[in-house]
């Protein structure tokens, strides 16, 4: 019969005696612990039992207790010699043979002591062992998901056999997760070295001070050879955590890993580790205006609500909270710069720029009137979280170009999803939540969804919300259709009277204008343009240059246009859908 999995690595490789007494003393640190020990007889055949490892005195003796060894308690009397056996950080750890000095039984059983161990042999299991990177090691790793998930730079924190830990920016740990697919990961060292491996994300965890996820990942039946590269890696790391802990690391070899060609000194490369690491997972791409820097902080919370709704917790109600206060705050300060920069999330996963645009277009154009601070905030607040329970869907379901009657039904329960994770929000209006965020499908003929509620059943709040929903949606492309210009909604929505409030579709257009703050236009002399202000007859009165037809990037926009200088540019031609940038796109 072949050797078990586990020993045929244990063949593989040999123990390491250790008879430092500070390691000695953390090896019985860990056979004390949670995990436990095990006590084996040294003769051919035996097997390993467990024990519970009760007192240690240093140098001198250990107190075991034997109750569970059963029959072996008599040969142990007897003076037939033994190993303690347990494991810590991926390591197996063995004691010197040991033999029990005395036995005592006691209320809770049997127990023994035995001479304090002289050594221990440590073997270090490759499947287990995850090497750590130290904070100036770099190590570049592409994620590839699905194509319509685009690719994510991330930072490599530690690597095994099996597995390897990743800092990523919230918007992909995100889209990852809703992705419920594997993964190929591309990993890229300093010195050119690459490898390409197949993976599976297991978990996540957010970190809204560093704003990144750690994402574990597990390797999709790695080969042989991928193992032989994986443990080459590993041991490299390794080395250089060696190298940094010697006195004297100037005798040790550095691994060429870690040694870009035409790099000098060791506070260069800590500098550009440094740079990469901003760069790599600090949630800051290319975004072209200090708006869109302070928006994509609150689209990171909706990234982390997502992550959290998926793992069935609740939304959280004092960041919720303290989040749409801040949105409102933007709002009031600048409103055009905020219309603007939420066309440059193109990062974000669609549903989070949605709710967020929706959430900001919905309480400008409500106004602040008569209402209160805390009805505005309510407002914000429903509808900055109102198509969240989506991402609790089958992603099958949002990926689907066409939808059954049963798909059709299930993407319907996302409201009902959404509604009990809000239970605990004891602060957010349940009427103002119920109106935006539960109502926001409903339409006038009843065709909506989830109760089919029509005409004097929706509340004036409820009309207004489906009106800049459905506007904002129809402008974002979808798997069933693409995008639509600004125009051709209008006219949809005007078209159908029977489902939309044509009121509100009119106010719509005369608040923010036939060519929205937002909107792409190309002008007869050719040049493409963002339309960045209006003025007060709602005709674009402020442009910005733009060399692509994509989202706003910095990298891609030219000057700001207004008075005469805009005049030069004759008159807007055609009124265009930005061409669909995926989330995470990494530039080359």
């Amino acid at each position: 019969m072949p050797p078990e999995p586990m020993e045929q690595e244990e063949q593989q490789e040999t123990y390491t005696r250790a008879d430092n007494p500070k390691i000695i003393a953390q090896c019985l640190d860990s056979l004390m612990s949670a995990s436990g020990a095990a006590l084996v007889l040294t003769a051919a055949g035996s097997i390993a039992q467990p024990v519970v490892v009760k007192e240690v005195r240093a140098g001198q003796w250990l107190l075991v207790d034997i109750s569970s060894v059963g029959t072996v308690a008599a040969r142990l009397q007897e003076g037939a010699e033994f190993c303690l056996l347990g494991q810590s950080g991926g390591k197996l750890l063995r004691s010197c043979p040991l033999v029990v000095q005395e036995c005592r039984d006691s209320e809770e059983g049997l127990e023994c002591y035995c001479a304090y161990p002289a050594a221990f042999d440590i073997l270090q299991r490759r499947s287990a062992f995850r090497a750590e990177l130290r904070q100036d090691l770099r190590c570049r790793v592409i994620v590839h998901g699905h194509v319509d998930f685009g690719s994510w730079a991330g930072a490599l924190k530690n690597l095994s056999l099996s597995g390897c830990l990743l800092d990523l920016p919230l918007p992909a740990a995100t889209m990852l997760a809703l992705m419920e697919g594997g993964v190929r990961l591309e990993l890229a060292f300093p010195n050119g070295a690459g490898f390409d491996i197949d993976a599976v994300l297991r978990h996540e965890k957010v970190d809204m001070e560093q704003r990144l996820v750690r994402t574990g990942f597990e390797f999709a039946r790695p080969n042989a050879e991928q193992e032989r590269s994986l443990w080459f890696f590993v041991r490299e790391i390794e080395r250089e955590a060696a190298r940094s802990a010697a006195s004297d690391n100037s005798l040790l070899v550095p691994s060429t890993l870690f040694q870009p060609a035409g790099k000098g000194t060791r506070e260069t490369e800590t500098a550009d580790a440094a740079t990469l690491s901003a760069e790599m997972y600090q949630g800051l791409p290319d975004y072209p205006i200090p708006m869109a820097r302070a928006l994509a902080g609150i689209a990171e919370f909706l990234d982390a609500q997502i992550l959290a709704l998926r793992k069935d917790e609740a939304i959280d109600a004092a960041q919720l909270s303290r989040h749409s206060e801040r949105l409102l705050a933007l709002l009031d300060e600048d409103r055009e710069a905020l219309l603007f920069a939420a066309r440059c999330l193109w990062q974000e996963p669609p549903v989070v720029s949605h709710c967020l645009t929706v959430a900001m277009v919905m309480v400008d154009l409500a106004g602040g009137g008569n209402m209160s601070m805390e009805v505005r905030k309510a407002m914000m607040a429903s509808a900055m979280v109102h198509d969240l329970g989506k991402a609790m869907l089958p992603s099958q379901v949002l990926r689907a170009t066409e939808l059954s009657s049963s798909q059709q039904k299930t993407v319907q329960t996302h409201v009902l999803l959404l509604a009990s994770r809000l239970q605990d929000c004891g602060w957010l209006s349940p009427r103002i939540r119920r109106l935006v965020a539960e109502q926001a499908n409903e339409r006038l003929d009843g065709s909506g969804y989830p109760e089919g509620l029509k005409n004097e059943e929706l509340h004036d709040l409820t009309r207004l919300m489906s009106v800049v929903d459905t506007i904002d949606a129809m402008g974002r492309s979808r798997p069933d259709r693409p995008a639509q210009p600004i125009d051709a909604i209008y006219r949809h929505l005007l078209q159908h009277p029977e489902r939309f409030d044509v009121r509100w579709v009119k106010r719509y257009i005369k608040h923010f204008g036939i060519l929205p703050v937002g909107t792409l236009v190309r002008y007869e002399v050719g040049q493409l343009a963002w339309i960045r202000g209006l003025n007060e007859a709602g005709r674009p009165s402020r442009v910005q240059l733009t060399r692509a037809l994509t989202p706003p990037r910095a990298a891609l926009l030219g000057e700001v246009l207004s008075g005469e200088e805009l005049q030069t540019l004759g008159k807007i031609t055609e009124i265009l859908v930005p061409d669909a940038v995926l989330p995470g796109a990494i530039d080359e």
